[in-house]
């Protein structure tokens, strides 16, 4: 069978084009019977129809049904591709992230990278005082090292002298020792929680959250300055071993082994 363009046979153009033909007899019978009956106007009316039919239906089929396809299939794999890597939502606005929401709800691990996040810290600080005495969750926390090689570089990018950069990794470290006094001040209970400080010596070019089954990477800015608007990126474990949350959390157990862990004590 001959084909005129990417499927499209002899016989649709055929039957598309006796249905115009059909059409156009029916207005010309319309035109010979009398102004004064039915079947004038059902003459018409069905010639109408015929018409628009047949030249929506040819239009469609030779122009927009391969594009029509093209788009679902891509939209597919889209979804494929998404529901692959476990990506849940994506965001332009840091504001946007309800990360107590994440804090409250998490039952077993808690991660916390980045340079110091000292607004983040006070900000979040109770959700943690509160899941320490309340849950047996485990949270490991990362800061940059005082002693980074890095640091210079990141101080200048946050418009601080090196030792200002320091001093709020020091202040930081000290809001994580207060969340851990307040647990051991309580009453022994049935919880098993736990919080672990380590300080390490990579470059952050990202802030890593893992709350349980979720992650939530913030993206770093390339020029100098602060801003809310930074890319966000939330995901969700698919229990595969190529997804997003895998790819994060494998990061953050290596950099376990590689990190100095820290003393909570505050004598120390």
């Amino acid at each position: 069978m001959i084909r005129l363009k990417n499927g499209y046979s002899v016989s649709n153009f055929i039957v598309i084009l006796l249905t115009i033909t059909v059409s156009i007899f029916l207005f010309y019978i319309s035109e010979l019977l009398p102004s004064n009956t039915i079947w004038k106007i059902i003459a018409s009316n069905v010639g109408a129809a015929l018409l628009i039919s047949g030249v929506f239906t040819g239009f469609n089929e030779y122009f927009m049904k391969d594009k029509l396809v093209e788009m679902i299939f891509d939209k597919l794999k889209l979804k494929e591709n998404i529901q692959n890597t476990g990506i849940d939502e994506t965001i332009l606005d840091l504001s946007q992230v309800d990360y107590g929401y994440y804090i409250k709800n998490a039952k077993n691990s808690i991660d916390v990278f980045h340079t110091y996040g000292e607004t983040w810290t006070k900000t979040n600080h109770d959700h943690f005082v509160n899941k320490l005495i309340h849950s047996n969750c485990k949270i490991r926390v990362f800061l940059l090292s005082p002693d980074s090689k890095f640091l210079p570089a990141l101080a200048a990018q946050y418009d601080l002298s090196p030792d200002e950069l320091k001093q709020t990794i020091y202040r930081v470290t000290d809001l994580w020792k207060n969340i851990y006094e307040r647990k051991s001040k309580q009453r022994k209970k049935a919880t098993q929680s736990e919080l672990h400080l380590y300080f390490h010596d990579f470059f952050p070019s990202r802030s890593i959250y893992r709350m349980d089954d979720k992650v939530i990477v913030v993206d770093t800015r390339i020029l100098k300055g602060r801003s809310s608007k930074l890319p966000v990126l939330i995901c969700s474990n698919t229990k595969k071993t190529n997804d997003f949350y895998d790819y994060y959390v494998s990061e953050l157990n290596e950099l376990e082994s590689n990190a100095k862990k820290q003393s909570l004590n505050k004598k120390s």
